[in-house]
């Protein structure tokens, strides 16, 4: 992240509405996000050199990583929570500590910690995964406050924050040196996290032409497991993650396919808004969250200058810019996204 004072007016790469937990700036900055990518190679026993290249498969991420929670109240101040997820569930007492309401599944690496609101409509908090932390609000089941059956509260939520059946993913496999193998995993979506690979082994070849692998990755906990074919030129992987087990089939990109950078992505930046144009040189929507809102050339800015602004990083000639915010006078004036992100958009930061 890098951080700009401007003098008359601030532009902010933070979302509008921020689900996740972060520190926001107080001062007119600039703040940019990105992904880091950052790999681990474990040893390799006999890996096959022909294993090595570039691998592409759908991963089925609703799914791997969708979960539904459901909060009962069972008594004054006692509550059990179902938690149910593709192929999976479990019931899990939830404790009071004071104030708060506190939850964590055995068999998902999650937890929660959150306050009901003081007219029992929702109870809101956040859920920790590894070094996620994410805002989350669960709204009181309709109907279950007619006194007739205990209240409940409900929440979908989605590990990586978006509603898509599968999106693409891809293994990157080098021959280290000395026996190391390493497996470097990206997503072409530039909303999803950054992936962080736990390498690849290979634990010997059965009879044929098929040897046994395992890899892994970090962020999401994903692990991977099955058979490379050389004579067919294919990975077939089964992963493990929060949601259950799938099977996948990597096949091999061609090398006049193979993305550069490994993570480019697969949406482009901005699509035009009519004429050729990328900006439409209006004031941002008012939902009424609290933004005054304003028309640029109404607060002193030029709408072409930010025109040109938007136009270079729709040419992606800002890369990894996923939003722009301007304020000027206390008025929100420029509320801009790329690359498929929104205001509701998930962002590490």
């Amino acid at each position: 992240m890098f951080v700009v004072s401007l003098p008359f007016f601030s532009i902010s790469m933070l979302q509008r509405s921020v689900l996740t937990s972060s520190l926001l700036p107080t001062t007119p900055v600039l703040a940019v996000l990105g992904l880091v990518l950052l790999p681990i190679v474990s040893t390799a026993q006999s890996c096959p050199q022909d294993l090595r290249g570039a691998w592409t498969t759908d991963l089925p991420v609703r799914q791997l990583f969708e979960v539904q929670f459901v909060v009962r109240e069972k008594g004054e101040g006692a509550y059990e929570v179902d938690i149910r997820s593709a192929q999976t569930t479990e019931t899990v007492p939830a404790w009071r500590d004071g104030e708060r309401i506190r939850f964590q599944p055995t068999g998902l690496p999650i937890a929660f910690d959150g306050n009901l609101t003081p007219d029992g409509d929702r109870i809101v908090g956040f859920i920790q995964q590894a070094s996620m932390v994410t805002r989350v609000e669960l709204p009181l089941v309709s109907g279950s406050d007619s006194g007739s059956e205990p209240r409940s509260w409900s929440l979908d939520w989605n590990l990586i924050g978006v509603s898509d059946e599968s999106l693409r993913l891809d293994l990157y496999i080098e021959d280290e040196g000395s026996g190391i193998f390493g497996g470097y995993w990206f997503f072409r979506d530039q909303r999803l996290p950054g992936l962080y690979g736990l390498g690849v082994t290979c634990t010997g070849s059965d009879a044929g032409s098929s040897t046994l692998i395992r890899a892994a990755e970090k962020n999401l906990a994903l692990d991977f497991e099955g058979r490379f074919d050389s004579d067919q030129d294919i990975l077939n992987l089964t992963v493990t993650g929060f949601g259950g087990s799938f099977s996948l089939s990597f096949s091999r990109i061609p090398d006049n396919e193979v993305p550069s950078p490994a993570d480019a992505p697969e949406l482009p930046a901005r699509a035009e808004v009519g004429e050729g144009e990328t900006y439409a040189r209006s004031a941002p929507q008012s939902i009424n969250d609290g933004w005054a809102i304003s028309h640029p050339a109404q607060e002193g800015l030029n709408p072409e200058t930010i025109a040109d602004m938007v136009g270079a990083i729709a040419a992606e000639e800002l890369p990894l810019t996923h939003s722009v915010l301007v304020a000027r006078n206390g008025k929100l004036v420029v509320e801009e996204y790329f690359y498929g992100f929104d205001r509701m958009t998930w962002h590490e930061v």
